[in-house]
């Protein structure tokens, strides 16, 4: 197991990952944007979609090694997730817009996209002296392949199409449960310091068994959870997914 100790310069940045950040930043500025405006429900779905595709794809890249970085994939993500937590900050206490989702889950919501940046950054500044799997890339990468079920989650919830709704439980079956789950965390708890391995390995875990639960029990007892409301409102949606959502 690596031993850990944060190097002194561990807040500088390069100016490419900055470069790269404020690119990533802009674009997520612009999907919010856009007409039916950063308020809308509609758009949260869109920004997400949008995320969920281009993080598989750039993590991809970068792990095949046809991206000059691999912070070029990772700031993906960590842009993407500052940029929605600022949103919803906007919109829950600036322009107090209602949320789609219950008090619960929206605590729920902001205490993911913290962790997630919390993960993101510390996986892109210390993962030499956090972890030493056998690749020796950032852990973050792989942790980036949660968004695989996104896109079938935020489409499931615009069209309410029974068959995006099978995909998106296979799709987070197999990133979440089979590969992170069975594969993925194993090597963390194996290759990281404990601070990685049980602090976040092993939880990470039992959440998505957690939340694999709720799809399951939304799936199979439909019933218990429909309510008459407009669409993209459906309260229990959010407890399936750690937006990586």
């Amino acid at each position: 197991r690596p031993q850990l100790s944060m190097p002194l310069d561990f807040l500088s940045v390069d100016p490419d990952t900055a470069r790269y950040f404020t690119a990533w930043s802009a674009l997520w500025i612009v999907c919010l944007v856009l007409p039916p405006g950063s308020k809308s429900i509609d758009t949260s779905y869109r920004l997400n979609f949008i995320h969920g595709v281009l993080s598989i794809l750039f993590a991809s890249l970068a792990l095949l090694d046809y991206l000059p970085s691999d912070n070029m994939a990772t700031t993906c993500t960590l842009s993407y997730f500052t940029i929605d937590f600022v949103n919803i900050l906007l919109n829950d206490f600036y322009f107090q817009v209602p949320s789609y989702q219950n008090p619960q889950n929206r605590k729920v919501e902001y205490a993911h996209h913290l962790f997630c940046l919390f993960v993101g950054l510390s996986s892109q500044g210390f993962h030499a002296e956090l972890c030493s799997l056998p690749s020796g890339r950032q852990p973050f990468l792989y942790l980036m392949y949660a968004e695989t079920s996104t896109p079938f989650l935020m489409a499931w919830r615009y069209f309410k199409s029974d068959i995006l709704g099978g995909i998106f439980v296979l799709t987070f079956f197999l990133c979440r449960i089979v590969y992170h789950g069975c594969i993925f965390i194993p090597q963390c708890v194996l290759s990281c310091t404990g601070v990685v391995g049980y602090g976040f390995a092993i939880p990470y875990n039992l959440l998505n068994l957690y939340f694999f639960y709720m799809i399951m029990k939304k799936v199979l007892f439909p019933g218990k959870h429909d309510k008459k409301t407009k669409k993209g409102s459906d309260d229990e949606d959010d407890k399936d997914h750690m937006k990586t959502k």
